[in-house]
Protein backbone atom coordinates (compact mmCIF):
# COMPACT_ATOMS: atom_id res chain seq x y z
CA UNK A 1 0.00 0.00 0.00
CA UNK A 2 1.02 3.87 -0.57
CA UNK A 3 -0.68 6.04 2.04
CA UNK A 4 0.03 9.42 1.53
CA UNK A 5 -1.06 12.53 4.29
CA UNK A 6 -1.54 16.02 4.20
CA UNK A 7 -1.85 16.59 0.15
CA UNK A 8 -2.94 19.84 -0.50
CA UNK A 9 -5.32 20.09 -3.85
CA UNK A 10 -4.80 22.28 -6.46
CA UNK A 11 -7.05 25.48 -7.29
CA UNK A 12 -7.84 23.57 -10.58
CA UNK A 13 -8.64 19.92 -9.19
CA UNK A 14 -12.09 20.23 -9.58
CA UNK A 15 -12.49 22.33 -13.05
CA UNK A 16 -13.33 19.19 -15.08
CA UNK A 17 -16.61 19.13 -13.46
CA UNK A 18 -17.50 22.37 -14.32
CA UNK A 19 -18.98 23.31 -10.98
CA UNK A 20 -19.91 27.30 -10.14
CA UNK A 21 -17.20 28.07 -7.65
CA UNK A 22 -13.23 28.39 -7.41
CA UNK A 23 -11.28 26.41 -5.01
CA UNK A 24 -9.65 28.85 -2.77
CA UNK A 25 -8.40 26.38 -0.39
CA UNK A 26 -8.02 21.92 -0.34
CA UNK A 27 -6.37 19.30 1.69
CA UNK A 28 -7.05 15.30 1.87
CA UNK A 29 -6.19 14.24 4.95
CA UNK A 30 -4.89 10.95 3.70
CA UNK A 31 -4.88 9.15 0.09
CA UNK A 32 -4.43 5.32 0.54
CA UNK A 33 -3.59 2.97 -2.59
CA UNK A 34 -3.70 -0.20 -2.49
CA UNK A 35 -2.39 -2.10 -6.03
CA UNK A 36 -2.56 -5.83 -5.96
CA UNK A 37 1.08 -6.36 -7.59
CA UNK A 38 0.75 -9.75 -7.85
CA UNK A 39 -2.42 -10.18 -9.71
CA UNK A 40 -3.36 -7.12 -11.21
CA UNK A 41 -5.35 -8.62 -14.06
CA UNK A 42 -7.77 -9.73 -11.94
CA UNK A 43 -8.32 -7.75 -8.79
CA UNK A 44 -9.14 -4.02 -8.64
CA UNK A 45 -6.51 -1.13 -7.75
CA UNK A 46 -8.38 0.55 -4.48
CA UNK A 47 -8.01 4.39 -3.49
CA UNK A 48 -9.14 5.57 -0.41
CA UNK A 49 -9.01 9.15 0.49
CA UNK A 50 -10.26 10.24 3.85
CA UNK A 51 -10.77 13.70 5.32
CA UNK A 52 -11.23 16.09 2.77
CA UNK A 53 -11.31 19.73 3.14
CA UNK A 54 -12.59 22.17 0.55
CA UNK A 55 -12.80 26.10 0.83
CA UNK A 56 -14.85 26.95 -2.10
CA UNK A 57 -16.63 30.35 -2.98
CA UNK A 58 -19.25 30.86 -5.82
CA UNK A 59 -17.52 32.18 -9.35
CA UNK A 60 -19.36 35.53 -10.14
CA UNK A 61 -19.18 37.62 -13.01
CA UNK A 62 -17.32 40.66 -11.04
CA UNK A 63 -14.50 38.13 -10.21
CA UNK A 64 -14.06 36.73 -13.76
CA UNK A 65 -10.35 36.63 -15.10
CA UNK A 66 -10.47 36.34 -18.87
CA UNK A 67 -6.89 34.82 -18.78
CA UNK A 68 -8.10 32.33 -15.68
CA UNK A 69 -11.09 31.01 -17.52
CA UNK A 70 -9.19 30.89 -21.31
CA UNK A 71 -6.78 29.10 -19.30
CA UNK A 72 -9.51 26.19 -17.78
CA UNK A 73 -11.09 26.00 -21.77
CA UNK A 74 -7.95 25.20 -22.65
CA UNK A 75 -6.98 22.51 -20.44
CA UNK A 76 -10.78 20.99 -20.66
CA UNK A 77 -10.52 20.53 -24.20
CA UNK A 78 -6.53 19.02 -23.95
CA UNK A 79 -8.16 16.27 -21.38
CA UNK A 80 -11.11 15.74 -23.81
CA UNK A 81 -8.99 15.65 -27.33
CA UNK A 82 -6.92 13.06 -24.82
CA UNK A 83 -9.65 10.77 -23.90
CA UNK A 84 -10.65 10.53 -27.31
CA UNK A 85 -7.01 9.27 -28.26
CA UNK A 86 -7.54 6.66 -25.13
CA UNK A 87 -10.83 5.42 -26.75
Amino acid sequence: DVKLEKLRLKSDALDKLRLPVDIKEGWLGTLTISIPWSNLKGEPVRILIDNVYILATPRFQENFDPKREEEREYKDKMRRLENDDII
